[in-house]
């Protein structure tokens, strides 16, 4: 489709911004009125992501004592916290609304849809294994020794990783309700929600059970970067980190220089590239310790560096070519320690895209992501083109019976909650809303919603179009079964279950 010049394709992606930057992309899109279909992802760098990581799981800056960098994960986290909360206009939730809403009103098409997507979780939290893991920037391994007395080892914990589990629920909450906001202020159902999570329950996450111990970079089912993590393979698709590597070697050819480390934090504006960001905190780790382990590793690479760069001096063009691929290769796998190797792996951990995808889907996960949205899109579409209701009808000519609205609802205890399994079909389009927006609406009504998922049905043997499920308080049980009603469902009998 990108490359289809019929199509008017406009790419308005820029990492590291927020809803500020968003706003600015809304502004800057050109002839609106040629699209019909937007897809946003967007507000996990308001809440601080990049300091997330750095103080509370790498926390590359070994001259920081461990107990310094929890006090400065705590702040990070109780800073995104509050914005999650602010329900003001100065909140999250509220700038989330008006950037959806303001794409619609630019837009101005009535066939003109946005497909809003979750973020995911990060770790699997019912492993214990994972308690011994380090993702430390430079001495990331699995039982690492003791770091005492500095503790400058942050361990995946079971309490950590639930920590930051948390708060991408919290923001996907945000991102859902949000979603709800401003279609309720538009008067449409033509923001959508995406979620992405169902896809990463195939133990995608970090910390999955089975026979290996994080972090294995190797892993084919791990869809997450790590620091200077490669890339995992599509299926049927040759792969293009070799190049991007290149591209990236090319871009550091020269050397890599830091910023000055007193005034870069302040020049980097409300929406900092992430690889200026991660730059600007590498050199005020450095300068804090300048005989540090980060210190050493941009030491190295420059040798590297400047190694290759006399090699290439002594060749023509066609081979320069062929010398920086290879080494790009070479740092991709990083095949020698040595620090005077121009194949050595210090080079790698300096590339930009390799740093700013910390964190990140792989592409595996970038295909989760397009199959998601694209089911989204079709469901929208189907509700979007069922045949309204006949407004008129005559003796001879009846209007025709629409096929009878079926369900099965089942709703039981999980622990201190009620989680509730729905199956539907036929249901009336006018009350069930696209992608499930009016039984959602109506099952909002019982208590407060969490782990909503929605997916279409294609091939259920019972013919079941859609299924839904969700977590509620416990006792909300009949309420479900009335909410399904409410949504065009045709079970009387309410919901069956222990809820």
């Amino acid at each position: 489709m990108i490359n289809n010049d019929s199509i008017d394709y406009q790419r308005k992606v820029c990492s590291g911004d927020t809803t500020i930057g968003l706003n600015r992309q809304i502004d800057e899109w050109k002839n609106p009125k040629n699209a019909d279909v937007a897809t946003v992802s967007i507000g996990g760098n308001d809440l601080g992501f990049s300091d997330l990581v750095w103080y509370c799981v790498i926390t590359p800056n070994t001259m920081k004592l461990g107990s310094t960098n929890r006090k400065d994960c705590l702040k990070a986290e109780a800073k995104a916290r509050q914005l999650l909360d602010d329900d003001s206009s100065n909140g999250l939730p509220a700038k989330l609304t008006a950037a959806y809403k303001k794409i619609l009103d630019k837009s101005g098409r009535e066939d003109f849809h946005v497909y809003v997507t979750s973020y995911v979780d990060f770790f699997n939290t019912d492993t214990k294994d994972c308690d011994k893991t380090t993702f430390h920037y430079e001495w990331s391994q699995y039982n690492p020794p003791s770091d005492w007395p500095m503790n400058r080892i942050v361990l995946l914990t079971t309490d950590l990783r639930k920590e930051l589990n948390d708060l991408v629920q919290r923001l996907n909450k945000a991102i859902s309700n949000a979603v709800d906001a401003a279609n309720h202020q538009h008067g449409s159902e033509r923001v959508h929600f995406v979620d992405l999570q169902p896809k990463w329950n195939d133990k995608h996450h970090w910390c999955e059970t089975g026979n290996f111990h994080e972090p294995d970079a190797s892993r084919q089912d791990t869809w997450f970067f790590l620091s200077a993590w490669n890339d995992l393979p599509i299926e049927g698709q040759a792969s293009v980190e070799s190049l991007q590597d290149a591209n990236d070697l090319h871009s550091i050819m020269n050397g890599i220089n830091l910023p000055d480390a007193n005034s870069c934090n302040g020049a980097l504006g409300t929406d900092p590239d992430p690889h200026d960001w991660w730059m600007c905190r590498a050199a005020e780790a450095i300068a804090q310790e300048p005989d540090g382990a980060l210190a050493q590793s941009l030491t190295d690479a420059n040798k590297q560096l400047a190694a290759m760069r006399a090699q290439m001096t002594q060749e023509d063009s066609a081979a320069q070519s062929k010398t920086l691929a290879a080494n790009a290769a070479a740092a991709e796998t990083g095949i020698s320690s040595k620090p005077d190797d121009i194949h050595a792996n210090h080079i790698n951990w300096w590339l930009p895209t390799r740093q700013i995808k910390t964190f990140h889907p792989r592409s595996p996960g970038m295909v989760a992501y397009r199959d998601a949205v694209m089911a989204a899109m079709s469901s929208a579409q189907n509700v979007a083109s069922a045949p309204p209701p006949s407004s008129t009808s005559t003796a001879a000519s009846p209007p025709a019976t629409p096929p009878p609205a079926a369900d099965i609802c089942g709703d039981w205890y999980k622990v201190v909650l009620d989680h509730f399994e729905i199956y539907g079909k036929n249901f009336d389009p006018m009350k069930f809303g696209t992608d499930g927006s009016g039984l959602k609406k109506q099952i909002k009504g019982c208590g407060a919603l969490t782990k909503w998922h929605f997916e279409p049905k294609t091939d259920d043997p019972q013919g079941y179009q859609w299924y839904a499920s969700g977590n509620l308080p416990i006792g909300t049980k009949a309420c479900v079964g009335r909410a399904v009603m409410s949504a065009g469902g045709g079970s009387p009998d309410g919901c069956t279950g222990s809820g």
